[in-house]
């Protein structure tokens, strides 16, 4: 996305473009690329919450579950049923075996960056495979390629880039094409964008970005194109309504954890977006679990970034007719495809970390592509010496990217490996804490899991995830005084907690206390009939 005003082209912008082999050639190679630095995430195993999700969901195994991850959104903890629906197949094919589910992944994000470049050669950006192959090697992708859980994000990436590629081939037409052939991509990037919805309501946003597209090819809107793009909004906006009332009614993204005021959510959003630019450009400390900032509206430092925000978008604006439209259509883009996760709504996960690596996956590609193709453009200007220079940065670009992303890709190896690295990148990780105490509870471990749920506990007192955990080591321990303090306050920060209540019963019974813990059993049941 660098000078609308060319297209084509010769050199260096050629050969990464439209490659004089064989364009097969050309997606070999980035195949060839993806499972060479992703290797070591298709040798790693499950994590966090890939049990819940995936290893110990009863929808997995059965055909009814199939059905009710349809027809029922509390079914799951999220709406994605797609997504759900991917993971069943492969069940039934495969079994569990962790490295099926990492292949498939890595094989999603390679389509994506197929797709990818695809639609760079439609539009006729300059460095389109170059583009391409860097979106692939980047480390801020590994999340959502390495852990089995993102497949919600490399499916919908891959169903939402078909459906822009269908559309942009119908609205935007090669030379020849027929009305008939135009009206079935249309029909087709529809059906595409429904799939990217039930994969991962998140690509909502990607309606619009189609005008978007439009208007920085044609330099305006029609009345037509208005009308083509209207039904990608009608689809939207009933998943939109459901994302939002299954993250505030099902998962509960509600309570002290959210009460951000409107200063504070824009504070968030801001802080977000250059956050994730500045992760992109220079790609260090990635870690599974970044802190929470402190959203202080009243420190003035904290509006500069919204407002740096603001003015970068408004300066890119002013300065198109010098630039072009590209820069600020791939800056919008960003902005536009991150704007579910950047605060403005409840989601779940904030109530753990404010931004993740995965966030980013498809918005990075509005950056990447205007970024690689200024480089191109600036290539050719070197004459002669361009496409060797351009080639040399990018197989340093590249090798680089490549190596962090093989490193990255290594803490995927188990859960026990991915805590501890983020325990030493965020030391103040009490969620890192209370994972890796419970992986020393299952060890048989005792006082190394007491020891790190204590420390989840200083770092945050009002967790009541290590208060349930500590409670049940100490009840194994005999200790079930202690034990019963500890539910009671896990009960305390969280009331709708079945298994704090049915192990606080327990409690209460091995002390002969029998009529408060059936009161405890009955809630519990309450909560969990089953």
């Amino acid at each position: 996305m660098g000078d609308d005003r060319t297209a084509g082209g010769t050199g260096f912008r050629s050969f990464v473009s439209r490659p004089r082999a064989l364009p097969a050639l050309g997606a070999a190679i980035l195949l060839g690329l993806a499972l060479i630095v992703y290797l070591p995430a298709i040798r790693g195993g499950y994590v966090w919450d890939d049990d819940m999700l995936l290893t110990n969901n009863p929808n997995i195994r059965t055909f009814a579950g199939l059905v009710d991850t349809w027809i029922d959104p509390t079914s799951n903890t999220d709406y994605f049923p797609l997504t759900h629906t991917s993971w069943w197949l492969e069940f039934r094919l495969w079994g569990l075996n962790p490295l099926v589910f990492h292949f498939n992944n890595v094989l999603l994000h390679v389509g994506n960056g197929i797709l990818f470049w695809l639609i760079l050669r439609h539009l006729a950006v300059p460095g389109a495979w170059a583009a391409a192959a860097i979106f692939l090697v980047h480390p801020l992708h590994v999340e959502s390629v390495a852990w089995v859980s993102e497949r919600k994000n490399v499916l919908s990436g891959l169903l939402c880039l078909l459906s822009v590629w269908s559309f942009l081939q119908s609205a935007l037409p090669v030379a020849g094409a027929t009305p008939r052939r135009r009206r079935l991509l249309y029909g087709l990037s529809l059906f595409f964008y429904t799939g990217a919805l039930f994969a991962k309501p998140m690509t909502m946003a990607a309606a619009a970005v189609l005008p978007l597209l439009i208007w920085w090819k044609r330099g305006r809107l029609t009345r037509h194109d208005a009308l083509a793009t209207a039904p990608f909004f009608v689809l939207a906006a009933p998943m939109a309504a459901l994302t939002i009332w299954v993250q505030y009614y099902h998962v509960h993204a509600t309570g002290e954890h959210f009460t951000y005021s409107l200063p504070q959510r824009t504070i968030l959003a801001g802080r977000a977006l250059w956050f994730y630019l500045d992760k992109l450009v220079w790609p260090r400390d990635l870690t599974f679990a970044y802190a929470k900032w402190v959203l202080d509206a009243g420190l003035w430092r904290n509006c500069l970034y919204p407002a740096g925000a603001a003015a970068a978008i408004v300066t890119l604006g002013l300065a198109r007719r010098r630039i072009g439209r590209g820069p600020l259509v791939g800056a919008a883009v960003f902005v536009i495809m991150l704007s579910p996760a950047l605060g403005f709504i409840n989601v779940f996960w904030h109530k753990y970390y404010f931004v993740a690596d995965h966030m980013p996956y498809l918005a990075s590609l509005g950056l990447i592509a205007p970024a690689v193709a200024l480089a191109a453009q600036g290539a050719v200007r070197l004459g002669p010496w361009g496409r060797p220079t351009a080639c040399g940065a990018l197989a340093v670009t590249v090798g680089l990217l490549g190596l962090l992303t093989w490193q990255q890709a290594g803490i995927y190896k188990d859960a026990e490996t991915i805590w501890t690295d983020t325990l030493r990148k965020n030391p103040t990780s009490w969620m890192a804490n209370n994972n890796l105490g419970n992986i020393r509870a299952a060890r048989g471990q005792a006082q190394e899991a007491i020891r790190y749920y204590r420390e989840a506990l200083r770092l945050y007192p009002e967790y009541d995830k290590p208060h349930f955990n500590l409670g049940l080591v100490l009840q194994g321990q005999g200790s079930s005084e202690e034990a019963i303090f500890h539910f009671r306050e896990a009960l305390r920060i969280n009331p709708r907690y079945p298994e704090a209540h049915f192990h606080l019963g327990r409690a209460l019974d091995e002390l002969g206390r029998t009529e408060e813990a059936d009161s405890e059993y009955q809630k519990a049941l309450g909560f969990d009939p089953d």
